[in-house]
């Protein structure tokens, strides 16, 4: 299933206002092939939406949208609508800014702890053809292929903070990510270095 959903989200992806990412989890990886890009703490950030979402478990096809909200990937009318759920929320005012290898993070108010995310990526779409596995032999495209997680740092959601960031792959995004709910406050695209 997991290919009708991929091209949902490259279709998707056509719209400015909508930047999706996509993260390989390794637990198919029984059936004999191996995720390139599978990490524990992409699945275990999976399982920590499970929970949240009060889940039986993890599961794939599936799509987060803002953090606080979830959907099977198989449906693109199922996930516009939880997109134009997201819209109708206030927004909270957070806001990520980039200068010079560093990114500063302020809000107009008062937000709960959140935990920010460096996400390493492979921009536009990325081809995979596995060797085994029920697609064995068919070529995969992803887009925006997450390629590695990393927890920057804890924000207390009051105070302006600043920190040097280094996006050592092909790209790079910075989310902003309550700890309790899950909800993405805010991220940015890190600008690619000049020379």
């Amino acid at each position: 299933a997991c290919p009708t959903a991929n091209q949902i989200l490259i279709e998707m992806s056509e719209n400015p206002q909508i930047f999706p990412i996509v993260w390989s989890v390794p637990y198919w990886e029984y059936m004999g092939e191996t995720e390139p890009y599978a990490a524990a703490n992409v699945l275990e950030r999976q399982r920590d939406y499970a929970d949240a979402f009060d889940l039986r478990g993890p599961y794939t096809p599936q799509v987060v949208v803002d953090g606080c909200t979830q959907n099977s990937g198989l449906s693109r009318e199922n996930i516009e609508h939880r997109i134009h759920h997201v819209e109708m929320e206030t927004d909270p005012g957070v806001r990520i800014q980039f200068t010079d290898g560093a990114f500063s993070v302020h809000t107009e108010t008062t937000v709960p702890t959140s935990d920010i995310w460096l996400v390493n990526y492979l921009p536009g779409i990325t081809v995979l053809t596995p060797e085994r596995g029920g697609n064995a032999g068919t070529d995969l495209p992803h887009v925006h292929l997450a390629t590695k997680l990393t927890h920057v740092g804890t924000w207390d959601g009051q105070s302006d903070l600043s920190m040097p960031v280094d996006c050592d792959g092909e790209a790079c995004i910075l989310i902003v990510q309550q700890v309790d709910s899950f909800e993405v406050l805010d991220f940015g695209v890190i600008p690619q270095a000049t020379s």
